[in-house]
């Protein structure tokens, strides 16, 4: 059986930075989790548009995001 195939596509969200940290928690003190591009989307939704979580999984089924 061969792998599933990955569907192409695209952040409504720009990074600015290098991390997403909560504020005055030094970097030295936090783990590091790498996030792909959809589950930066999930976090956009979800902190800066309000959305909840049912509500942004509906907005990325919806959307033509690739």
């Amino acid at each position: 059986m061969s792998p599933r195939y990955k569907k192409p596509r695209s952040c409504g969200c720009q990074l600015m930075g290098k991390a997403y940290k909560p504020t005055g928690i030094p970097m030295s003190e936090i783990g590091r989790i790498i996030l792909y591009s959809d589950e930066l989307e999930a976090f956009k939704l979800c902190d800066m548009d309000g959305l909840t979580q049912e509500e942004g999984s509906i907005k990325i089924q919806s959307c033509d995001i690739h």
